[in-house]
């Protein structure tokens, strides 16, 4: 993000959750400002997604993508 004002970063939030594809939203602290999980049929599909509701925001400075090729649960939380 360009600037981290509760206004800007509560503007981006609620305009990623709408983005059609999103399946979760997550704001995150370190490298990363937001995460943002989606669903498209196609490599095609996630570039139009991108360009047309991510980094038209002007508070997004850059983009970085990354492929879910498989999920498999873990152990789940340690006990206490």
């Amino acid at each position: 993000m360009g600037s981290h004002s509760r206004e800007h970063v509560r503007n981006l939030y609620d305009r990623l959750v709408k983005v059609p594809g999103a399946l979760t939203v997550w704001h995150v602290g370190g490298d990363d400002d937001f995460l943002l999980h989606v669903a498209v049929a196609s490599p095609e599909e996630l570039r139009d997604l991108i360009l047309e509701h991510v980094t038209v925001h002007p508070m997004v400075r850059q983009t970085e993508t990354q492929l879910v090729f498989e999920v498999r649960d873990g152990r789940g939380v340690l006990p206490g």
